[in-house]
């Protein structure tokens, strides 16, 4: 693999990793914002319908109580002294409530609340029967006094305490509902907190592995590299200093570490193969020589023979001994043909 091709990969993945990690987290950022804000909008909307409701539920309420009033005085004061619109203002309350539980029922019925619709069509369907007997309780006290309108209380507390009942119920479910908005809001909330949250792990998570990469690429960088090519040029600074064997280290996987190190490999050993040639070439200078200076004083000696010779002298030897095998049969040759002249004159003689 080259090395300029794995750092550019990775520094290009390194690069993109990166840029993900910013992109996620910008994105989970401002999906979370807008969860929070679609949060606070569904709970403000909700807050204000449940705001309509309970005035509507207070209102209804506000109305069953107002005819119980009515009602209740009416039969206290038997309509004396003028004292005799209870009647008629419990009417008006009456359709007051119609108007009231109606508003009530319908914000109920748009925000799903099943509880509240059932506990206002209770209200609904007792109110006729409350209404009619504190009507006749009144009536019965204005028509006949206490004697008479003493036996329909009770009748009238019965209607007036099955339709508290209902009213409780309503109350209750409208407090759920508030209590249920307000989990609804905090679950939103913290969904979208969770999914701003998970964001911000990833993209840690990414600039981790960036920071892992750029920390691995520095330490295979100044671990590996570098040592390597520092290698690599002691060896070519020893080579250059006449040393011929140098430490070259055997990279083959990283072509341009393994190129260099073939080619200081080759230098090294054409060194190798010139330094023997010159000790080969020294060698045989140093052979020639010699041979050149036992030549000339195998010279020497055979001339200083020969001279003796012409003078009559055949006694004269070749005495010189030489390291070289073809000098020396030369010189035992002349020795011979002296000896033999001699030997020759001496049986002629």
């Amino acid at each position: 693999m080259r090395l300029s091709r794995f750092s550019l990969i990775g520094g290009l993945l390194a690069a993109v990793i990166a840029v993900i990690g910013t992109v996620v987290t910008i994105y989970f950022g401002m999906a979370a914002q807008g969860q929070l804000a679609e949060a606070v909008s569904i709970s403000n909307q909700k807050s204000q319908q449940l705001l309509a409701l309970s005035e509507a539920l207070r209102d209804s309420h506000l109305d069953v109580v107002q005819v119980q009033q009515y009602f209740t005085d009416v039969s206290a004061t038997r309509g004396y002294n003028g004292l005799d619109d209870g009647p008629a203002k419990a009417a008006e309350s009456a359709k007051s409530f119609e108007a009231d539980s109606g508003k009530a029922r319908e914000l109920a019925v748009a925000m799903g609340l099943d509880g509240v619709v059932q506990a206002l069509d209770q209200m609904t369907k007792d109110f006729p029967d409350y209404f009619a007997t504190g009507k006749k309780m009144a009536e019965a006290y204005m028509a006949g006094g206490a004697l008479v309108g003493n036996k329909i209380m009770p009748e009238f507390d019965a209607a007036a305490e099955k339709l508290g009942a209902a009213i409780t119920q309503m109350r209750e479910q409208n407090a759920v509902a508030q209590q249920a908005m307000i989990a609804d809001t905090e679950n939103r909330q913290a969904a979208a907190l969770a999914f701003s949250q998970q964001g911000r792990l990833i993209g840690v998570a990414l600039n981790i592995v960036v920071v892992i990469a750029v920390v691995g690429s520095t330490i295979f960088v100044a671990g590996y590299v570098l040592p390597s090519f520092d290698r690599m040029t002691g060896g070519l600074d020893a080579l250059a200093a006449g040393e011929e064997e140098v430490d070259v280290p055997n990279v083959t996987f990283w072509a341009e570490l393994s190129r260099m190190s073939n080619a200081i490999t080759v230098f090294s050993d054409n060194n190798a193969k010139v330094r023997e040639m010159q000790r080969d070439e020294r060698a045989h200078s140093e052979q020639t020589q010699e041979r050149a200076r036992a030549m000339s004083a195998l010279l020497h000696e055979v001339g200083e023979v020969v001279d003796a010779a012409a003078s009559g002298d055949f006694t004269r030897r070749v005495s010189a001994e030489f390291s070289d095998a073809e000098l020396n049969r030369l010189a035992e040759g002349v020795n011979t043909l002296v000896e033999t002249v001699e030997r020759g004159l001496s049986e002629t003689g």
